[in-house]
């Protein structure tokens, strides 16, 4: 990685690469084992999302905001992008909101009145 960049987050994938968030950019980057430069695979995460990310069977999925909608978004190893669910905008906490859970779940901390409210999701059956 370039001494440049400060790692915030990072999984790591099947092969022993790691998808990672820096601190205070936009985007997911890759750092692959066999020492190849680092490249961004995707600028749509943002930078107060750095740790709604993960990898599990050969995806990645990550939380993507529009002006009308959080997405939970899917990608594979090509880069292509399948929308796993979408909620409406500011539905989805920020930081570290999404993580991976057993049995092809995700759990997602989701902002309440309040407090935040913890919900699992299946992934199975939104593929």
């Amino acid at each position: 990685m370039a001494s440049t960049c400060v790692l915030k987050y990072a999984v790591e994938d099947n092969v022993g690469g790691l998808y990672y968030s820096r601190d205070n950019q936009a985007g997911l980057f890759y750092h692959s084992n066999s020492g190849a430069e680092d490249i961004q695979v995707t600028a749509e995460l943002s930078s107060s999302d750095w740790g709604s990310f993960f990898y599990q069977n050969n995806v990645l999925y990550f939380v993507k905001r529009t002006d009308k909608n959080d997405q939970v978004v899917a990608m594979n190893d090509v880069g292509e992008q399948l929308i796993v669910f979408s909620l409406p905008a500011m539905s989805i906490r920020g930081q570290r909101a999404l993580a991976k859970a057993d049995n092809d779940s995700v759990v997602i901390s989701m902002l309440g009145i309040n407090d935040a409210d913890i919900y699992s999701v299946s992934l199975a059956a939104r593929q």
